[in-house]
């Protein structure tokens, strides 16, 4: 079937098939051309304590996983089908944030009646200062800049109550390339945090 495309979508195609063959530095490059639509559905749409950051890792996923399944030849256009894809997410994120909201009213109201002493006696682990939360962020942000594409999805998916487990059964990536990347994360947070230290 002989279609003509635009230069656009030929080179496109061309980054989405180097990333399905392995070429991590690829996905990079097709994620900073998507990071206005990324940014519209961040725009669009309200999720309650999550930031920018948090959403542009979660769509940094989304495209991994959309890439993997993505066929080049059947005429549906990528940027269609991620976009949907991020809506899709956007809105899981927002069911379990809700989902994790539902206590039972006795509850609720028994923090209600004792405010006071909950307030006195209970400290927030999660609560930071601006300044200390901002420094945190800017070193976070240093770290992963040293980070491969694939070796931040690996890092961010450490970080999830599933672990590494997705990776390797949902994904299909092989454990020894998932190990690799764990342990070359490891020597740059070492050496990160020498740097750092020194």
């Amino acid at each position: 079937m002989a279609t003509s495309h635009s230069p656009i979508i030929v080179k496109e195609t061309k980054l989405i098939r180097e990333i399905q063959s392995g070429n991590e530095d690829a996905i990079g490059t097709l994620f900073k051309k998507y990071i206005p639509v990324v940014n519209r559905i961040w725009n669009q749409y309200f999720i309650n304590g999550m930031d920018k950051e948090d959403w542009h890792q979660e769509s940094m996923i989304v495209l991994v996983k959309i890439v993997k399944n993505y066929d080049c030849d059947r005429g549906v256009s990528f940027g269609s089908f991620y976009r949907q894809a991020l809506k899709n997410r956007f809105f899981d994120l927002i069911r379990r944030k809700n989902a994790k909201k539902r206590l039972p009213d006795k509850i609720v109201s028994s923090f209600d009646a004792y405010e006071n002493y909950y307030s006195e006696t209970v400290v927030d682990m999660k609560s930071f200062c601006p300044e200390r939360r901002m420094l945190v962020n800017e070193q976070v942000e240093s770290f992963l800049d040293r980070l491969s594409m694939f070796e931040t999805l690996v890092l961010l998916q450490m970080l999830r109550e599933t672990g590494l487990k997705d990776l390797i059964e949902k994904e299909k990536y092989s454990k020894a390339k998932i190990i690799n990347a764990v342990e070359r994360c490891r020597r740059k947070f070492n050496a990160y945090q020498n740097e750092m230290n020194g």
